[in-house]
């Protein structure tokens, strides 16, 4: 346990590192020195690649909640660099594209981040840059992973939840198997008796 806790705060140390020494903490200009946050800056680039996203599509790219979503479109909006449009079959459904002024500040942004990488890419090695990009694979997964697992344990939560508020029990699950009684138990109670696959499998043995 004592093992896997260092294992574990190694690794958060190396993370909160590179967040810091990479400028994500600054929350007015990109790592590569654009005037803006690191969300408006990818939402740009998104944009610039696949014109016409939905406000859900384009949060669900920058893995980003509802409500932040909101807010940085409507300061992207402010700012003059995307405008909303209305989807021309579905009426309903607003488009983002990017406004003349937007599509040239994605430009700039997309030549600093090159410049940047190219640079960065400079001070490693061929060995270390594989490195490198195997780790935040991985890192990127392990996050993705454990985002899924959480996601499910809260809905099997809620739905405990709502069992107990409704005074029923919760439903058996795919291992339950119902059988019919037998002997005078059976013709007293004609009823079918619940019995899991547990159950079955010690009788087997």
């Amino acid at each position: 346990m004592g093992r896997d806790m260092n294992k574990s705060q190694q690794l958060q140390r190396r993370v909160m590192g590179f967040v810091r020494a990479f400028g994500l903490l600054d929350g007015e200009q990109t790592p590569c020195g654009q005037l803006m946050s690191a969300s408006m800056a990818h939402a740009l680039t998104e944009l610039a690649g696949d014109e016409g996203l939905s406000q859900g599509e384009l949060g669900h790219r920058l893995v980003l909640e509802k409500s932040t979503v909101s807010r940085l479109v409507t300061d992207l909006e402010r700012r003059g660099w995307i405008e909303r449009r209305r989807d021309a079959v579905d009426g309903r459904v607003l488009r983002l594209h990017l406004t003349e002024q937007g599509q040239r500040v994605s430009t700039q942004i997309a030549a600093a981040r090159s410049s940047l990488f190219a640079d960065l890419a400079e001070h490693l090695t061929a060995r270390e840059r594989t490195m490198v990009e195997r780790a935040l694979e991985a890192l990127v997964r392990a996050v993705s992973e454990r985002k899924e697992s959480r996601r499910a344990s809260t809905m099997d939560g809620d739905g405990s939840r709502r069992a107990r508020r409704s005074g029923r029990p919760r439903p058996a699950g795919d291992d339950t198997r119902i059988v019919a009684s037998s002997g005078a138990d059976a013709r007293a109670h004609p009823r079918p008796v619940r019995r899991t696959t547990a159950q079955f499998d010690s009788r087997a043995d």
